[in-house]
């Protein structure tokens, strides 16, 4: 392989790192550490919702203890409890 192709290819799998690590930043600053959901950074992930949705979301996620997926879906459940893996 030439070195102009293999600096391309790095240039990209830096761009490509970058833009995942940004991505987890957002994800992950969704919830504080006191359990408050931070609505600033949530707001250009959820700007569809009215506020009357987001509460009432946000009372459901109250309700449900904890809700596993098969796959990374955006939600609002929050696990309270870390799964006991020895008892399942």
């Amino acid at each position: 392989m030439d070195s102009a192709a293999r600096s391309k290819r790095q240039a990209n799998h830096v761009a490509n790192s970058s833009f995942s690590d940004l991505h987890k930043k957002v994800r992950t600053r969704r919830i504080l550490m006191n359990g408050e959901r931070d609505y600033q950074s949530m707001f250009f992930q959820w700007r569809s919702y009215t506020i009357e949705q987001i509460h009432a979301r946000k009372k459901q996620a109250q309700l449900v203890k904890f809700k596993v997926f098969s796959r990374p879906v955006k939600c609002w459940y929050q696990r309270t409890q870390p799964i006991n893996l020895s008892s399942a």
